[in-house]
């Protein structure tokens, strides 16, 4: 399945859509304004919250959490590198490993050593756009698509 996410540029905060493959929107995030470290919010087409992303501070490296409710469902770390673009996520639905080109405009995603995703970063495009093939067999779609809106975060809106 491909998904694909643009930033909306003339907005306040971060925002974003999540289009399928047909380019119907499906998701779209929200980033709250005014806080200390990054907040956002993946809602639904019908506007209920299925995924909240936290920043977490007074750390070296960059961690998010990401919830559903109240329960963590995933934590995503970056790891130092030199050369790639690396993360580590640990989730209730496994373990996951991130590598990514040096100016962080693609990524693949693997669970144990199985390729389950990549992100491809358009160059010159207006506003940040990523396009996102996620594995049919892959249960954690939601999680890979915050993974993505991490990502812009910390190349990209810092």
């Amino acid at each position: 399945m491909k998904y694909y996410i643009k930033e909306k540029c003339f907005s306040i905060g971060d925002n974003f859509d999540i289009l399928d493959e047909q380019g119907c929107k499906c998701f779209r995030v929200e980033g709250e304004i005014f806080t200390i470290g990054n907040k956002l919010h993946i809602y639904d087409k019908g506007g209920k919250e299925l995924v909240f992303i936290k920043q977490v501070s007074l750390v070296f490296l960059p961690v998010y959490e990401l919830y559903i409710g109240k329960k963590l469902l995933a934590t995503i770390e970056k790891e130092l590198s030199f050369f790639e673009k690396k993360f580590k996520i640990c989730s209730n639905t496994g373990h996951y490993k991130v590598q990514g080109d040096f100016l962080a405009h693609d990524f693949s995603i693997y669970n144990r050593s199985k390729k389950v995703a990549s992100i491809d970063k358009k160059y010159f495009s207006f506003g940040d756009r990523y396009e996102i093939w996620i594995d049919d067999n892959e249960v954690s779609y939601l999680l890979l698509l915050a993974l993505v809106i991490v990502i812009d975060q910390i190349y990209f809106d810092n």
